[in-house]
């Protein structure tokens, strides 16, 4: 007999059982929910949803609601979700209909909505919130750009399992460096490159996903040195030969709140007149704050020294702001927007000038 043949003779068999009146409370009860899980083979969510009641186990009501979205569609799977909802009295019980109602929207790529759905089974039952679970509320997040929300469910759900993927370590700490906190960014790399032990090749390509060169991670209170040059430290452009160099102390980093004292020196050389000594020439000490740890603002007050030129005190104030510049851990292709502005005020010579650049593409890997 076809498997489904023996699955409709025992559910006949057991609905007859029910009729008999000298079966004791709990057989009645295990005939019951053997009728639900039969049901549920036989992917008939009539008869599942006929014999569940308000006192079954969440699980049960998971397993239903899984079956309604499966065998049901439009308006039809809308009126079956709203009646198990309707006879989902506990948190818990309503919390599984939300989380499969959730990975199911998820699943259709509407993000924003499985967000919501997802978002609140968690907080009518955290207990229902497995690592499975926050891991894919987490990802949720990062592909809605809220890479704040993502870091906090990345860490709630890694930050005990010492036998985590590597890849999701790594996702995590590509969460954190976007929300800000460098500290815990750190903390997920490394944890993600001891992961993937003697794997060096790995451990590569995820560091460079997480971390450009050069990239500066400290704490409050250290001081740390670096050294940075424009450009390759001399190019040649419209005829003109340029050179500088910048030396910086970083007094402060906390995610993502700097704080530097630096000084550099720019030099320019005509081509016709490379035997009579720089043409212009300037050094520059100043003090350059970055005050809010999730937006690239910074503000400057320099002290200028000018060749053939009266020395002058400078404001100045930068922001920056892109998206797409980091690898995509979702998609395959991604919109890339880059927008830089800066607005200076020289004090002494009562001069304010600004600059303006955009940038528009389209990513792959």
């Amino acid at each position: 007999m076809p498997r489904a043949g023996r699955f409709e003779g025992a559910y006949r068999d057991f609905e007859k059982a029910l009729e008999f009146d000298d079966i004791s409370e709990d057989a009645r009860e295990n005939v019951r929910l053997s009728l639900i899980n039969i049901s549920i083979r036989l992917k008939d969510a009539d008869r599942a949803l006929k014999h569940l009641t308000v006192r079954d186990d969440p699980k049960v009501f998971y397993g239903i609601a899984q079956l309604i979205l499966n065998t049901k569609s439009g308006d039809e799977s809308r009126r079956y979700i709203e009646k198990i909802f309707n006879l989902a009295q506990s948190n818990p019980q309503k919390a599984e209909v939300l989380w499969v109602l959730g990975e199911h929207e998820k699943t259709l790529g509407n993000v924003e909505t499985a967000a919501k759905l997802m978002s609140e089974a968690r907080s009518a039952c955290p207990q229902s919130a497995t690592q499975y679970r926050l891991l894919s509320l987490a990802y949720v997040f990062v592909n809605l750009g809220d890479y704040q929300e993502a870091a906090k469910l990345f860490d709630e759900a890694l930050s005990n399992d010492d036998t985590a993927s590597p890849d999701v370590l790594a996702d995590a700490a590509y969460a954190f460096k976007r929300a800000g906190n460098n500290r815990k960014s750190m903390e997920y790399f490394t944890r993600s490159i001891k992961a993937y032990g003697s794997r060096s090749e790995d451990a590569a390509d995820i560091r460079s996903k997480i971390y450009s060169p050069g990239t500066p991670i400290g704490t409050r209170g250290r001081i740390l040195l670096f050294l940075s040059r424009s450009g390759s430290g001399e190019s040649n452009i419209g005829g003109k030969t340029h050179r500088g160099q910048e030396i910086y102390y970083q007094m402060i980093n906390d995610n993502g709140q700097k704080l530097s004292l630096y000084l550099s020196y720019g030099l320019t050389l005509s081509a016709e007149n490379d035997d009579e000594g720089w043409d212009t020439g300037m050094y520059v000490l100043g003090l350059r704050y970055k005050p809010i740890s999730d937006a690239n603002l910074s503000i400057a007050l320099e002290r200028h020294w000018k060749q053939d030129e009266p020395n002058d005190w400078q404001m100045r104030m930068g922001y920056s702001w892109d998206k797409g510049s980091d690898l995509n851990v979702v998609d395959s292709s991604w919109d890339y927007l880059f927008y830089y502005g800066e607005v200076a005020h020289l004090l002494d010579a009562g001069r304010t000038f600004a600059v303006v650049e955009s940038r528009i593409g389209r990513s792959t890997r």
